[in-house]
């Protein structure tokens, strides 16, 4: 795009933006017909085969000036004529002899496409065509955008054979520049978005508004990646070029990436004065964890998993082959496991799908506990051995603590409502309630509290009927020695219907 020394002594916003919105309107308006020409010619060769010139790739002026829509080696973005006019011909020829090039659209479908749309410009043609449903891969059409520097290209993903970390991406930004007075002026492309797709192309997640040419994943982002269906999964991306007026988008390929599945992921987990420990593990189809697991004091340990996915456990001594114990069958389809463990001693603990076919999310919880058992059946081995209250919409329980140790109940609402929660105590304390469908980690004064508005906790908030909470109490410190055992250690905590 070219700006006028004879109009304009410097190239401001407001030049940039109607020089912008003129620019690429001029230059399809150009391109288009000349195309058209040349594809009308060659469809109809036969009739016209007697005149000269007629029916082959070449665009000759009558200034002279002559190329071939074969060449493909003007790369100047949507303000040039030229590079549009590339791009047209190969969006519709059937040659396919370069590498960008597999697609091939039909004249008349692409005559009908225009009559239809109506585009402004090549922006508003490009993401038209996209979304139409006319029958052709948008993967190809990408890469043929990418072929000719008009949308961001070679994606490429940071090696990590780490499952625990999350990848970065990056790449070429192309586009096209604004050449006034001897200077060049980034006019490419400098917004992007990335949408990551599973291995049946079905969308998993956006990122929007990236101003850079890379881009790192978050935790819950590789996460959603991870449990998507299937092994593979596929990035796009969107290209805007927002100096002056913003164009685009301009799509990429579809690049696929390998998830790392069938692996073995290792992890340490060291509890110290833990009143609640929790983490969320994304979960790929084959995949396992496995902790280095260990604890500063002796004690029972509530070890089991939370939400949708079917998940099985195992625990093992030291050796990590002689088994302490297994379970599968914990809240619903989660897993369960209650044992006394001894401080300083390394355990591993290994988590993954009771399918190796699957891929999912799943809660992993740890609470050191002197948690209540029923007293139908005080073996505490499954989710429905812990302390149960139910059947009542207001109730006072009243215990005491132990040192190193949380307290863990059930509780069931018998109807649906808002619901205060309240711990009361000589000691600093704290409350978490945990909704075991979810697989996703609390969230602070909303699922846990230590502090409402004095050293007790409370919380308030909707719970559903026949749904069995997992409630922890515990003090804030859990180091705190009880000097007073005759009072200093009870705690009480109250469920009230508001």
């Amino acid at each position: 795009m070219y700006f006028e020394e004879n109009k304009l002594t410097s190239p401001t916003n407001e030049n940039i933006k109607n020089a912008k919105i003129n620019g690429i309107g001029l230059a399809w308006k150009e391109a288009w017909p000349t195309y058209f020409a040349v594809s009308a010619q060659s469809t109809f060769s036969s009739d016209l085969k007697k005149v000269p010139t007629v029916g082959d790739a070449r665009y000759d002026a009558f200034n002279g000036v002559t190329y071939s829509l074969k060449d493909n080696h003007i790369f100047n973005g949507e303000a040039c004529e030229r590079t549009i006019m590339y791009f047209l011909y190969r969006l519709w020829d059937t040659d396919n002899s370069i590498a960008c090039d597999k697609i091939s659209i039909s004249d008349s479908d692409l005559w009908t496409f225009m009559v239809v749309n109506n585009p402004e410009n090549f922006s508003d043609f490009i993401s038209k065509l996209y979304s139409s449903d006319l029958n052709f891969s948008r993967s190809d059409l990408g890469l043929l955008l990418e072929g000719h520097k008009i949308s961001a290209s070679n994606l490429s993903v940071s090696v990590t054979t780490d499952y625990t970390t999350s990848p970065s991406f990056s790449w070429t930004k192309n586009g096209s520049d604004i050449y006034y007075n001897g200077n060049t002026y980034n006019y490419g492309n400098n917004k992007f978005s990335l949408y990551f797709y599973d291995s049946n192309k079905k969308l998993i997640q956006k990122k929007d508004n990236i101003y850079t040419n890379y881009y790192t994943l978050t935790k819950n982002e590789w996460d959603s990646i991870l449990i998507a269906s299937g092994s593979k999964y596929y990035v796009v991306i969107q290209s805007y070029a927002t100096l002056g007026s913003e164009s685009g988008p301009y799509y990429s390929q579809y690049y696929e990436f390998t998830k790392p599945v069938n692996a073995t992921v290792n992890a340490t987990i060291k509890l110290s004065n833990d009143r609640y420990y929790e983490k969320t593990l994304a979960i790929s189809q084959g995949t396992s964890w496995i902790f280095d697991l260990s604890f500063d004091h002796s004690g029972d340990k509530m070890i089991q998993t939370f939400g949708s996915a079917d998940t099985k456990m195992w625990l093992y001594e030291p050796d990590g082959t002689t088994l302490i114990d297994t379970d599968d069958d914990g809240y619903e389809r989660n897993a369960f496991i209650n044992c006394y463990l001894q401080s300083g001693k390394k355990y591993i603990l290994k988590v993954n799908l009771y399918s190796s076919s699957y891929s999912a999310k799943t809660r992993l919880s740890i609470t050191p506990n002197c948690g209540f058992k029923n007293d139908n059946d005080p073996s505490l081995i499954s989710y429905e051995n812990i302390y149960h209250i139910h059947s009542w919409h207001n109730f006072t329980l009243g215990s005491y603590m132990k040192q190193y140790n949380s307290m863990v109940i059930t509780w069931t609402p018998p109807e649906s409502g808002n619901y205060s929660i309240t711990l009361t105590s000589e000691f600093d304390n704290y409350l978490y309630v945990i909704d075991p469908r979810s697989a996703e980690l609390n969230v602070r004064n909303v699922h846990e509290n230590d502090d409402s508005g004095s050293t007790n906790a409370k919380l308030e908030g909707y719970y559903e009927k026949d749904m069995t909470y997992f409630v922890v109490y515990s003090q804030y410190n859990p180091s705190r020695d009880f000097a007073n055992l005759d009072s200093g250690d009870d705690i009480t905590v109250k469920f009230n219907k508001l």
